[in-house]
């Protein structure tokens, strides 16, 4: 039943991504994937979650963008704020990585877990190779610093 229910959100997230109109798609699809995951044992939350970190770019911006934008927070060890951050270590597209990044602060902040860091600063170096706006540099550069020190 469980195997059931994570193809259900991959599946609903493809479907997602197929739909060109994806304006405020959060406040439509996001209660469904929230729905599944609150009915799920923790021991299930984190399979799903373990699940969900081979699935495409598209499927891990989508489940990171749930999750900042619910505040949805899993029953396990593995807590929002590591799979918001992992998602992100794992994500290469540039557009999906300047949406999350302009959150990945505060998720650092509520993860509880030891993070794939590097990655993390290597996506942060990509963010600010395709920014503009210095402020937004000088953020990312003192989240660098942070994860750093």
């Amino acid at each position: 039943m469980m195997k059931a229910q994570i193809s259900l959100i991959h599946d609903y997230i493809e479907e997602i991504r197929l739909d060109s109109a994806r304006e405020h798609f959060e406040y439509e699809h996001f209660p469904f994937i929230q729905n599944i995951l609150n009915g799920f044992t923790m021991n299930e939350q984190e399979d799903c979650i373990k699940e969900i970190f081979s699935w495409s770019e598209f499927h891990l911006y989508t489940i990171a963008d749930f999750l900042n934008t619910t505040g949805f927070q899993f029953k396990g060890a593995l807590d929002s704020g590591y799979v918001f951050c992992t998602c992100f270590a794992k994500i290469n597209n540039v557009g999906f990585l300047t949406y999350l990044g302009q959150d990945l602060e505060i998720q650092l902040k509520f993860c509880k877990r030891d993070l794939p860091f590097q990655e993390i600063m290597d996506n942060i170096y990509i963010v600010i190779a395709n920014t503009k706006d210095e402020e937004w540099i000088e953020h990312y550069l003192q989240i660098i610093e942070n994860i750093i020190h």
